[in-house]
């Protein structure tokens, strides 16, 4: 059974330890039964040798329950929000709210598809989305929506107004940094926005 059960929980492993962006939480996710028997099987193990200790165990437990709520709800946020792609709608809807309609924008894909937070966080009619994107039917990842560029490789960044990169990546023109997007609860930078001046 030993043999069994290390080899299912090996194999769930395999999709979180093959794929290109790891680690991923939700490709381990087929391991979490396997966990769960674990520690299950741990807590009779340990109940069946100590007898007397059933209330100490129980009370570990639920220490460890509440210690985990208490990490997943008061630190969890600022922990991971970089793997969640954070800054990305503050930074658009501050550019939004103040450029002009004419500006262009570049928007750096430094931490991702960039588009698509552009097209989310923009609310741009999906009709008007389509249109613009038979441009790029064989490609990855559309160069430039509109005023909104997003592939420096592609298009011609530097004629850009308005560009929203990550902090230390540079860029081909003289700009002013106009604002900061900043982690939760840190002080680390996830997005500059800058202009030319």
């Amino acid at each position: 059974r030993a043999i069994l059960f290390t080899g299912l929980f090996l194999l769930a492993l395999v999709p979180a330890g093959v794929t290109k962006s790891s680690p991923h939480a939700l490709r381990t996710l087929p391991a979490l039964p396997w966990l769960i028997v674990f520690v299950a099987y741990g807590f009779f193990w340990l109940r069946q040798r100590f007898h007397k200790t059933t209330l100490l165990l129980v009370a570990i437990y639920v220490l460890g329950l509440f210690g985990y709520l208490h990490t997943y709800y008061y630190h969890y946020l600022s922990a991971s929000a970089g793997f969640f792609q954070y800054g990305y709608r503050p930074a658009i809807e501050y550019v939004l709210a103040r450029a002009q309609p004419s500006d262009t924008v570049y928007l750096s894909d430094h931490y991702g598809r960039a588009y698509m937070y552009y097209l989310f966080f923009s609310r741009q009619a999906p009709s008007l989305t389509q249109i613009q994107m038979q441009t790029y039917v064989d490609q990855p990842q559309p160069a430039k929506l509109g005023y909104w560029l997003f592939d420096p490789r592609s298009v011609d960044i530097s004629r850009a107004d308005w560009f929203i990169t990550a902090p230390n990546q540079v860029l081909p023109v003289k700009t002013t940094t106009v604002h900061t997007i900043y982690y939760p609860d840190t002080k680390k930078a996830a997005f500059v926005i800058k202009e030319k001046p």
